[in-house]
């Protein structure tokens, strides 16, 4: 989901349930990624989260061997402007969140 698009989704979501709670934080792995929740009532008046991670596209990977001492890591380039989001949606059972599965109409 493109930028102006989330915050058209947020604006949206504020003028029709109001927000409960909205944070954004960054995240230690890839370096510039993020993740940005927000939390609001539905007409029903159950709670829904939304989560947006953006981080940057992965453009190859590498993995490295040591053979004696049997490690191994992974090694990513990441590409300085392009940037990759995804999106998830959750209702609140009264215990946990459970994960809605749903599809951008493309």
């Amino acid at each position: 989901m493109k930028e102006e698009k989330w915050k058209n989704l947020l604006t949206d979501i504020k003028e029709k349930f109001g927000l409960v709670k909205q944070k954004k934080e960054k995240l230690k792995f890839p370096e510039g990624a993020a993740l940005e929740t927000v939390i609001f009532k539905n007409v029903d008046g159950q709670k829904m989260k939304l989560e947006r991670t953006t981080k940057p596209k992965v453009i190859s990977e590498e993995i490295h061997y040591h053979k004696r001492t049997a490690e191994s890591w992974t090694e990513y380039k990441t590409s300085p402007d392009e940037i990759v989001s995804t999106e998830k949606l959750f209702r609140w059972d009264g215990a946990q969140w459970q994960e809605i599965k749903w599809r951008e109409p493309v």
